[in-house]
């Protein structure tokens, strides 16, 4: 009688290193996925749209000063140009202000949002890579 039971148990040696060497790869690789997405989030992290904020509001004060300078200046503003002349390029220099705030706020919301959806991302790739080591060490 021919037994097949060393044939079998070589072939579950080679299944078991092709198993290991399968994980090792995916380790290397899902590390460097990681890798692309740590830089990212790093690229988000130094992004800063305070300044965007800021000279929104700047934009906005300067506004609000200068027409109340405007106004409590009389009809005029000096030279003898009206107050409804000016009134546009103030209320232009409002709208330019309110925007730049109002694109500040929404692009440091959406970072935020695209930050913790890479965290996420991190944490399943960091779970495959404990799966994988587990093979490996097997």
């Amino acid at each position: 009688m021919i037994s097949l039971s060393p044939v079998v148990e070589g072939l579950k040696r080679v299944e078991k290193g092709v198993d290991k060497t399968a994980s090792e790869l995916a380790i290397a690789r899902l590390r460097q996925d990681i890798d692309e997405l740590a830089k990212r989030y790093r690229f988000l992290e130094g992004q800063s749209h305070a300044g965007t904020i800021f000279y929104g509001v700047a934009a906005i004060a300067v506004t609000g000063a200068l027409m109340w300078g405007a106004l409590s200046g009389g009809a005029s503003l000096g030279g003898g140009a009206s107050l409804g002349g000016s009134f546009w390029i103030f209320f232009v220099f409002l709208l330019v202000g309110i925007g730049m705030v109002w694109s500040g706020i929404s692009d440091s919301t959406s970072e935020s949002r695209e930050k913790a959806e890479i965290n996420a991302r991190i944490r399943t790739l960091r779970a495959e890579i404990e799966k994988h080591e587990c093979i490996v060490k097997m």
